[in-house]
């Protein structure tokens, strides 16, 4: 099994993957079982970091932004579901780069709302 694409130290830490994930998934040998498991544990964390920038966010906004940042919200669920989608004929390869491309979009999306709340 190969690991997904491999991804720069920089740019992991520009989006906060922990340590921890980027071992597990660039380690060779490991099973592909193991590598979902690491990634859905990061998933796990990265969306519960989402999920508190995205209401951090909210809290401090006027009700015309709520909107228009749910609405944002929306649509960029939509258009991470289409890019990390698994086609017809996956193999486990490809299960490894929809699992990681569903951890990096998400911890991606958590590091663009902490900024604008840092703001």
């Amino acid at each position: 099994m190969q690991p997904p694409p491999a991804r720069q130290s920089k740019a992991s830490s520009e989006i906060s993957l922990r340590p921890a994930y980027d071992a597990c998934v660039s380690g060779g040998g490991t099973t592909t079982a193991a590598v979902l498991r690491c990634a859905y544990d990061e998933f796990t964390f990265q969306d519960k970091r989402l999920n508190a920038a995205y209401k951090m966010l909210m809290s401090r906004l006027e009700a015309t932004e709520k909107t228009s940042l749910r609405n944002e919200e929306r649509k960029w669920l939509a258009d991470k579901k289409q890019r990390c989608a698994l086609h017809e004929d996956s193999g486990t390869t490809d299960q490894v780069v929809a699992a990681d491309c569903e951890v990096t979009e998400t911890a991606r999306r958590a590091a663009e709302l902490e900024m604008r709340f840092k703001k």
